[in-house]
């Protein structure tokens, strides 16, 4: 700070000085002027910007990883939170593989036990999981990949996220697509179901 302000009262002297030497040489043309033209070392005056050193780059840097730490702790805070929450839940999905389009096989945890689903136009119970070992293999591979996540950043989730998604499709004419499907599968099953009745007969 004082070496900001020192320079411009510096520099405000030395051309006050140069003003009245100009006016006293005006004034007495008789008197030999000095000459008031400034020297190389005249002209390159202390600036008024701030110069960073070594130590400025240091704290700034220490100032950076303390804000990436704090956001870190609140990160993994928050995801303790939600799984404690989940924890208690009584339904708890543990994961699931996509088979095909908006079709999907879902583990869900309900209560001690473990159902496998499967999910497209409708839901269905595909199995029951009765054996206690693969329970508690399943468990642990679970818990296992949790702990996984947490170690990554949620950025790095999050731009992960983005780059599968696909784009955005017209609701309308998804919505459309889909009940035509719906349509045309109910009419080929009760044609189905027609047939079957007409042959026992």
């Amino acid at each position: 700070m004082i070496v900001a302000f020192g320079a411009p009262i510096h520099t405000q002297a030395s051309v006050s000085d140069n003003i009245n030497a100009t006016q006293e040489c005006l004034q007495n043309p008789d008197v030999a002027c000095p000459d008031t033209t400034p020297t190389a070392a005249e002209m390159e005056t202390p600036s008024a910007a701030v110069s960073f050193n070594a130590w400025e780059y240091v704290k700034m840097l220490g100032t950076f990883v303390l804000v990436i730490a704090l956001l870190f702790l609140v990160l993994k805070f928050v995801t303790k939170r939600n799984q404690r929450v989940q924890q208690h839940a009584l339904m708890q999905n543990l994961g699931g593989v996509p088979v095909g389009q908006q079709k999907s096989i879902q583990l869900v945890k309900v209560g001690n036990k473990i159902m496998m689903v499967g999910v497209g136009d409708n839901v269905q119970l595909l199995k029951e999981l009765d054996d206690q070992e693969e329970i508690e293999a399943l468990l642990s591979i679970y818990n296992a990949q949790q702990s996984d996540e947490e170690l990554l950043p949620y950025f790095m989730k999050f731009f992960k996220k983005k780059q599968q998604s696909a784009p955005p499709q017209d609701f309308g004419a998804e919505l459309n697509k889909r009940l035509a499907e719906i349509k045309q599968g109910r009419a080929q099953e009760l044609e189905q179901w027609r047939q079957k009745e007409d042959n026992e007969r």
